[in-house]
């Protein structure tokens, strides 16, 4: 079998296996964009952060408008038998592995003026070298712009593109979005809640070797933490209008495209599997 065959066989057979993992909930969830997410709790300071996590909806709640809030705040508790006003993270999960597909986030709030260690980050994730983000976040540097696209390990070269947004007021809309494909990842960021060329923020392809592989199950995550702990001067909230998901081509399409070609075409889209 020759290279391209046996790529395009290892990408159909990922494909078959993606579509029926998944991940055990637990704990409270709630119900966004038309699917049921996990909350995250932790008791104990837990990556990443390290932070702690809360599931109250005060910290984790969907408005009359469908729209989702994420919230950095203060929680009253007792460690070793003490009270203390703590600072918790947040962060929702969807137990389901989705595989290849276009990951689509609308938000309505600027993370222009977040204070240096406050993260916001829509990405998927299975582990530290198996992760596809799009992140705000000035990482405590107040020269670096907040905006960045990055595959783990995002500490190795060429795995990271950093941004500005421009985003202006403190509601502004935009739209993020990344397209996972076996041998790219290509990030978007927009103004607005459309994906007109017009409204482009920024734009990157990245072709490296830190490709996840769907087969290894990374999930859809939502979350807003501090980056080494650091508490914010004040509570933060973020606003998430909707996610959407598009699958690629059913693994029986890929298997056809073995017989047809290395070349698909999906609506004004061309997918290229093989170099």
């Amino acid at each position: 079998m020759n290279k391209s065959l046996q790529y395009q066989y290892r990408l159909a057979l990922a494909g078959l296996l993606c579509l029926g993992f998944s991940q055990a909930a637990s704990g409270a969830t709630i119900g966004f964009a038309g699917r049921t997410w996990d909350i995250k709790a932790a008791a104990h300071e837990q990556g990443p952060g390290p932070s702690f996590f809360s599931d109250s909806n005060e910290s984790v709640w969907v408005d009359a408008q469908d729209r989702l809030h994420l919230k950095i705040r203060q929680i009253d508790r007792e460690i070793d038998g003490v009270i203390e006003s703590v600072w918790h993270s947040a962060q929702v999960l969807l137990p389901d592995a989705l595989g290849y597909g276009t990951y689509q986030f609308k938000i309505s709030s600027n993370p222009e003026p977040f204070e240096d260690n406050v993260v916001f980050g829509l990405f998927v994730y299975q582990d530290d070298f198996n992760e596809i983000d799009i992140e705000f976040s000035r990482f405590n540097d107040p020269s670096k712009d907040v905006g960045q696209f990055v595959t783990q390990p995002g500490v190795k070269a060429g795995n990271k593109e950093r941004f500005a947004t421009g985003l202006t007021g403190s509601n502004p809309l935009s739209t993020h979005q990344f397209t996972w494909l076996p041998n790219s990842i290509e990030f978007q960021s927009y103004r607005g809640h459309s994906t007109d060329p017009s409204d482009l923020i920024h734009e990157w392809v990245y072709t490296g070797d830190d490709i996840p592989l769907a087969s290894e199950g990374a999930t859809p995550r939502i979350n807003l933490w501090q980056f080494k702990g650091v508490a914010p001067s004040q509570p933060v909230e973020v606003t998430i209008n909707d996610f959407q998901f598009t699958p690629l081509p059913e693994p029986s399409s890929l298997i056809l495209m073995m017989v047809a070609g290395p070349l698909l075409l999906t609506g004004n889209r061309r997918w290229r599997w093989c170099a």
